[in-house]
């Protein structure tokens, strides 16, 4: 069952089921902790006051510590990827003021969450429907969470920071130590271009903060000059039928009489072999011009667009 996204600024929560192990070594530690998880998320969704233990315990002080660091802000759009059917990220959030859209690729984790979150009476700031963490395009968010227990964790990951705008926050919750055996870990220690702050928790518990950074006026220019470069060639360069805007000629009196001027279209009929001349065609004129001069003849494709 997959529910409609809105376009409002909810938080957007995906929950992704143990379909492997994260270990090929420990297969049956990640099934066993796959299973207590579920275990106590159905417990907590049935009876409130153990999921209201269970938040205080594991996520009432990591979340908080979450937003302080990451400078989450009112408005911001928000996404979640893992909640389960006990969505403690998102009513904790919603707890803070912030919409929630929580998302979960297991219908019956949703139908469970449902439930849960019409009892707290927050059916105004969360929303829940079912998608696939993997896939989801995170360029209208400011800030995406990511559970520890999220598979596949490292393709979630990349997904997320592909799609990130600029300035945009990824906090991912991570295993450390011993926890490592029941949860996989990912090092985004070779990540580039971001700005990473570690969170560590007890029990082998740490939180990832990663802000991609703003793209700069100045590096942006040196790429739009660099396409600009690649859609300028010489005249002697030009393909077969090929079409170009002539953009600069040397001084040489033979040109203009052609029709060779700047602005002026030309197309590459033929090469004559053994070195010979270019033929040409310009603005249906037929022109044969010799190689020495086309090597100077700078052009511009018409077929290519500037960003």
């Amino acid at each position: 069952m997959h529910n409609k996204i809105n376009d409002n600024k909810k938080l957007h929560l995906s929950y992704n089921t143990y379909s492997e192990p994260a270990h090929r070594d420990t297969p049956l530690f990640y099934k066993i902790s796959e299973k207590l998880i579920r275990n106590f998320e159905n417990i907590g969704s049935i009876f409130m006051p153990f999921g209201t233990l269970y938040n205080m315990l594991f996520y009432q002080n990591m979340i908080s510590k979450e937003v302080q660091k990451a400078e989450i802000t009112p408005g911001m759009r928000l996404l979640h990827i893992g909640s389960g059917a006990l969505p403690l990220t998102a009513l904790s959030l919603a707890k803070k003021g912030f919409e929630v859209h929580a998302v979960d690729n297991n219908p019956r984790a949703v139908d469970k969450a449902k439930h849960l979150v019409s009892k707290y009476g927050l059916e105004s700031n969360i929303e829940l429907s079912c998608k696939e963490g993997d896939i989801i395009n995170c360029s209208n968010y400011k800030a995406v969470w990511i559970s520890m227990h999220v598979h596949p964790k490292g393709k979630i990951i990349r997904q997320a920071l592909g799609s990130l705008p600029p300035e945009g926050r990824l906090i991912y919750r991570n295993s450390r130590g011993w926890l490592t055996h029941f949860y996989p870990e990912f090092n985004t220690a070779n990540l580039q271009n971001l700005q990473k702050h570690r969170i560590p928790f007890a029990l082998g518990k740490e939180t990832i903060i990663i802000r991609k950074r703003k793209r700069s006026a100045r590096r942006f220019g040196q790429k739009q000059n660099k396409i600009k470069s690649r859609n300028k060639i010489k005249l002697i360069d030009i393909k077969q039928n090929e079409k170009a805007v002539i953009l600069s000629v040397p001084d040489n009196p033979l040109l203009a009489p052609l029709g060779i001027r700047p602005g002026k279209q030309v197309q590459l009929q033929a090469r004559e072999s053994f070195g010979g001349p270019l033929l040409l065609e310009i603005e249906g004129r037929k022109v044969a011009l010799g190689r020495k001069l086309a090597h100077k003849i700078l052009l511009k494709r018409t077929d290519q667009v500037e960003l």
